[in-house]
């Protein structure tokens, strides 16, 4: 009884224990930020992977032919839940006259990606959420239709103007020279470049043509939107959902002429909507638009780039193995059955964390090395526990003399110190594992503070993939670490303790 007694009276007693406390609650805290940072890291790669791509992929390196029938076996699988046919190629994306970026387009099937991937989760406007579409829901295309009745007038109106001021820029022309002249020409010049730009985005913004296809943005395509750091919120530039309209501006990669010059083929779209996958490097870059429209335009015919595969249990990685094993089977029997337009090596079929491996590799190999570092770095903790018993058991010479001629044991005088370390570590322990867990799940508030009270932000969406830090802490993590932290403490304790059980109590007794 009298070992725990004195434990926790030196405990509350000693001030320096306080220190030892202090250094043990940073180590713990330190450790678990960055293990829940980096494999907060590795869960959204995970996460991102499957959202994009499913758990299993067939990449065709020259296209996939019968891409239909290949579908129908593999979702008659009982192993397989979904499968949907991708095609991608990249392309020019037109606003407005000067307002163009490169994008990569992405043909996709609605609403049957969904079942697949991620797809339609974050989509705005929050009506296509529930039947996502490349098209305006009926109500919103009914309310545009009866709207297009008094843009229609306004185009009318605006055409006149075009035609009069053409007119008065003839005659003036015409005209023989005068002073003024050249100052009239110049301001109908002026007014017909301005009445032109009105007539032009009149037919692109407010009209609404329904026979043009949908397409649906990344949310982070530069010049749609800006997003609110402090609430997450999108700020949204373009009339989305609307009548809006852009151009693609696409390169034929189906007709076989590689290094070859092709004429692009350019086709104006709806702007249907716009779709979060949380990835920035995706949400800036990707467009979607209807598999079929996409082929048909690009002259894929009855093929598709890639076919994406979500499994009925695609959890873990040794389900996601399985399941690919399960699909090269499938592909193997379809390829025999058009062995005439199929090889069996014409395609790569990998789970996503195979697609993915030189990311994950790395992303791991950085937290290992990371936690590695810290807990090289948390020696100081056992370090400091040490010097701090040490000198307790120097002070407390003549205390231990005399618990031993009181009659305690060189056993029960050891476990006095080893007991006072494990509550150093569980103390310490506590307190760090406490607060890092609280920075971490506020970790994007830290981050954002700190960013609008000094100007200083450290994490990048455009350096880090990523449009959040990961703030999601693994309990596990947790007891590992607070595990390890008292068994430091029970380590710097073990030789002052040692040192303090060997003790003479007459030698202890006389020490000065």
């Amino acid at each position: 009884m009298y070992k725990l007694f004195l434990s926790l009276r030196y405990l509350r007693r000693r001030p320096i224990a306080l220190v030892a406390i202090i250094g043990m609650a940073l180590c713990v805290f330190m450790v678990i930020v960055v293990a829940s940072v980096m494999n907060g890291f590795l869960d959204q790669v995970a996460t991102a992977a499957r959202g994009l791509m499913g758990d299993v992929v067939i990449d065709g390196y020259t296209g996939i032919p019968h891409y239909q029938q290949l579908i129908e076996q593999l979702n008659a699988h009982p192993d397989i839940r979904a499968a949907t046919p991708v095609t991608h190629t990249y392309g020019l994306l037109k606003f407005g006259p000067r307002d163009v970026r490169t994008v990569s387009v992405m043909g996709i099937r609605l609403p049957e990606a969904t079942e697949v991937t991620a797809f339609g989760r974050e989509l705005h406007p929050p009506a296509l959420q529930g039947a996502p579409a490349f098209e305006l829901p009926p109500d919103v295309q009914s309310r545009l239709a009866q709207r297009n009745f008094f843009w229609q007038r306004a185009l009318a109106e605006t055409d006149r103007e075009i035609e009069e001021l053409d007119r008065q820029l003839e005659a003036a022309l015409d005209a023989p020279p005068s002073p003024d002249g050249e100052d009239r020409i110049a301001a109908l010049e002026g007014r017909l470049a301005g009445e032109r730009q009105r007539a032009a985005d009149i037919r692109r913004i407010c009209i609404f043509e329904p026979e043009h296809p949908g397409v649906i943005l990344g949310v982070e395509i530069p010049g749609t939107t800006v997003r609110d750091e402090a609430t997450g919120q999108y700020q949204r530039y373009k009339r989305i959902g609307e009548a809006e309209k852009v151009q693609l501006t696409l390169l034929p990669l189906g007709r076989g002429t590689v290094g070859a010059m092709t004429e692009p083929v350019k086709k104006t779209f709806n702007l249907v909507g716009d779709q979060r996958f949380g990835i920035y490097v995706i949400d800036n870059s990707h467009v979607y638009v209807d598999f079929d429209v996409l082929n048909r335009l690009i002259e894929m015919g009855d093929r598709a780039d890639q076919i994406q595969i979500r499994l009925a249990d695609g959890s873990d990685e040794a389900a996601g193995n399985a399941g690919a094993a399960v699909v090269r089977d499938i592909w193997a029997r379809f390829a025999a059955a058009h062995r005439e337009d199929v090889q069996v090596d014409q395609a790569a079929i990998q789970t996503w964390r195979q697609k993915q491996a030189q990311y994950v590799d790395a992303v791991e190999k950085q937290r290992d090395l990371m936690v590695i570092i810290l807990g090289i770095v948390s020696m100081v903790a056992v370090v400091l526990v040490f010097a701090i018993f040490y000198m307790m058991v120097v002070q407390k010479t003549k205390d231990i003399g005399i618990l031993k001629s009181l009659g305690a044991s060189h056993v029960g005088v050891a476990w006095v110190f080893l007991t006072y370390g494990s509550a150093v570590g569980l103390v310490g322990s506590v307190f760090g594992a406490a607060g890092g867990y609280a920075f971490v799940r506020n970790i994007n508030a830290v981050h954002d503070w700190i960013a609008t009270a000094f100007g200083w932000r450290v994490f990048s969406r455009q350096a880090y993939m990523f449009d959040r830090i990961p703030d999601a802490v693994d309990p596990w993590v947790i007891v590992w670490v607070m595990v390890g932290a008292m068994i430091a403490g029970l380590v710097g304790a073990l030789l002052p303790a040692l040192r303090a059980a060997r003790m003479q109590p007459v030698e202890a007794l006389r020490y000065e």
